[in-house]
């Protein structure tokens, strides 16, 4: 069985470091818990999150990026 959770955290703080510190702990904790099989986290009104959950199910349909037929 597979559950989608979505979740909105408000935070009130000053220091964008902060911030980025509560994120990046967040991320790793959510990334070592079993059973979690994939996150996005953007902040509000912006399409980071939506664009990671394409990309993951892009990948996971049609395997790694595909080579650039205009590279050398």
């Amino acid at each position: 069985m597979t559950t989608e959770l979505t979740v909105s955290i408000t935070m009130a703080s000053d220091d964008p470091r902060e911030v980025a510190r509560f994120e990046n702990l967040l991320r790793d904790w959510l990334s070592h818990q079993p059973g979690v099989a994939g996150m996005a986290i953007a902040d509000r009104g912006n399409d980071a999150a939506a664009e990671s959950i394409w990309r993951a199910a892009r990948k996971a349909t049609f395997g790694p990026a595909l080579k650039n037929p205009f590279a050398p």
